[in-house]
């Protein structure tokens, strides 16, 4: 017991790992009462938790096995200890997880998922969905009824709960061979429901599944069609996670590979959201967004909206950058070059005539090589003016500027 209070504090980890405890604490999950396995378990558990070696030491002194079989234990505490290391020592080991099956793992796992506590259930699901990274393994888990199990979790159980279940169904329809089945065992509606419901990285994952369902597969297609998938997924464009954001765009490219659901997404108003995440989302969800647009715009009626999508997405850009661009500050220089400068939609030359004019870049978008005059480029101007004029950087490769705004004299 004093041990597996100590294991919880990662200073102590070293120390106990140092002094030779794991092999004896291991020995008492076979020898020891009742009360001693809890405590050898909880100890093992926690210096498995957060430590890699750790975890390699507890797997090369045949801890698993002893896990495994506590996951049938009719001690509580016993189980949520053992579930909860098998979780650790399958979450970055392939060889721990094939051990974890190869023991017999998967079936009681899968047990818990109904008849365990609640950490118990998260805990089996989280090793669930490491397994289930291994097609041989998520071929085990379709076979020994998992699916149903997983189905319940996500219909009741709690936040981390559902989130560890859609994780491991996400997994399992990456293998077409099983998807049937997972679709027979009634996932798709409680996924689609964890679309509209469930925390942030819950439909990360519904998402990633539905992702993985719709991929080359146009049964599946057709099933989250009919269960309502699209406009679920399209509202999850706008979702704060960035992994969900990646999964529905990537759905919704797999849908737009059929013809009728061209529409029925821009229906749903996911051109306007996928031209944002086009703009503005991680740069991956940015490429993803892209090729779905190109997929829509293959639909006749979805090209214009598009086009004006992105009209409306760059002069909103432009708003913004006018907000907040700071004042260009007058430097006194005698480089300048010739470029021309756009004033109310007319084309004037600007040349060195005595008047100062100052180009500042935004956005990161001049680069000093293009000039050879570094990040800030000092122009001299032929029209006629009282004041001096800051001048916005547009589009050097096109030799077209815009005057912003005067700046004050020094």
């Amino acid at each position: 017991a004093a041990l597996q209070c100590l294991a919880e504090c990662r200073h102590c980890q070293d120390a106990i790992r140092e002094a030779g405890a794991i092999v004896p604490l291991i020995g008492l999950l076979s020898s020891g009462t009742m009360i001693t396995q809890e405590c050898a378990a909880g100890a093992l558990r926690n210096l498995a938790a957060t430590n890699k070696l750790n975890r390699l030491l507890v797997a090369e002194a045949g801890g698993i096995a002893f896990f495994v079989k506590l996951l049938s234990s009719e001690d509580k505490e016993s189980k949520e200890h053992a579930s909860g290391a098998l979780q650790s020592l399958a979450s970055d080991s392939d060889q721990n997880k094939s051990m974890i099956a190869q023991l017999g793992g998967i079936p009681p796992l899968i047990a818990l998922l109904t008849e365990g506590t609640t950490e118990m259930q998260v805990n089996a699901a989280g090793t669930l969905q490491s397994l289930a990274v291994d097609p041989a393994h998520q071929v085990a888990i379709v076979e020994a009824d998992g699916v149903p199990a997983l189905v319940s979790l996500l219909r009741r159980g709690t936040a981390m709960g559902q989130e560890r279940a859609a994780g491991v169904l996400q997994n399992l329809l990456s293998h077409a061979e099983k998807r049937l089945d997972v679709l027979k065992a009634g996932a798709l509606p409680p996924l689609i429901d964890i679309l509209e419901e469930g925390s942030p990285l819950a439909k990360a994952r519904a998402a990633g599944a539905l992702r993985n369902l719709a991929f080359d597969d146009d049964d599946g297609v057709v099933a989250i069609v009919e269960a309502g998938g699209i406009e679920p997924l399209v509202a999850v464009l706008g979702a704060a996670s960035a992994e969900a954001q990646e999964n529905a765009a990537a759905a919704l490219l797999n849908l737009a590979l059929l013809d009728y659901c061209k529409l029925a997404i821009a229906r749903a108003g996911g051109i306007e959201l996928l031209v944002a995440l086009e703009a503005a989302g991680a740069p991956a969800t940015r490429k993803v967004a892209t090729k779905t647009l190109q997929s829509l715009a293959l639909e006749e009626f979805n090209a214009p909206r598009i086009a004006h999508a992105r009209d409306v997405q760059e002069a909103a850009r432009r708003l913004q950058a006018d907000a907040t661009a700071p004042l260009c500050q007058e430097v006194s220089t005698s480089s300048h070059t010739e470029v021309e400068v756009n004033i109310d939609e007319t084309m004037l030359p600007v040349k060195d005539s005595g008047e100062l004019f100052t180009i500042a870049a935004q956005d990161g978008a001049l680069e000093p090589d293009e000039t050879g005059l570094g990040e800030t480029i000092y122009l001299m101007e032929t029209l006629r003016s009282p004041s001096k004029i800051a001048i916005e950087k547009v589009d050097f490769d096109a030799t077209s500027l815009a005057i912003v705004e005067p700046t004050p004299s020094a």
